[in-house]
């Protein structure tokens, strides 16, 4: 017999932090955060994702529940593709990438300080709610109020 299980599942302590399932209920629970976190002109949600976490359905399922909020996407704020490219390349290996080696580098690296700087003004001017969701979510905004990991 198999000890594989096809339905895994992690028990959440009850009380105020249970689980809720259903974006009606993510989007409540994340209303009441917000509103519960100490009133300033602008309430900062991060949504830092982790790999594979479709951001897009994320994003679209709280527009309804945050329709006046700032949405900021943290892939704006990216390097480009050949600037990546040209960053990791010394941990490549060159032409054998047998011969690669762990980087030192930190997920900050992967962003472009204008672009950051300039993210972070439109959010300390913003007022309201403001949404930031993708990798490195608590780069760009890095005291929200309200703070959400989203993984797979």
């Amino acid at each position: 017999m198999s000890s594989y299980d096809k339905s895994p599942t992690i028990t959440v302590p009850g009380g105020t932090h249970d689980g809720c399932r259903g974006w009606p209920s993510i989007a409540a629970r994340l209303q009441a955060a917000a509103s519960g976190a100490v009133q300033r002109r602008t309430t900062t949600i991060a949504i830092e994702c982790y790999t594979g976490v479709f951001q897009e359905e994320i994003r679209s399922a709280l527009r309804n529940a945050f329709d006046k909020a700032l949405f900021i996407d943290t892939r704006e704020t990216m390097l480009s593709p050949a600037a990546v490219d040209s960053l990791v390349a010394p941990y490549l290996g060159g032409d054998d990438p047998i011969f690669g080696y762990l980087t030192s580098l930190a997920l900050s690296d992967f962003f472009a300080a204008d672009k950051v700087s300039l993210v972070r003004a439109r959010i300390a001017s913003a007022a309201g709610t403001v949404v930031v969701i993708g990798p490195g979510a608590v780069i760009l905004a890095p005291d929200p109020e309200v703070f959400v990991y989203a993984t797979l």
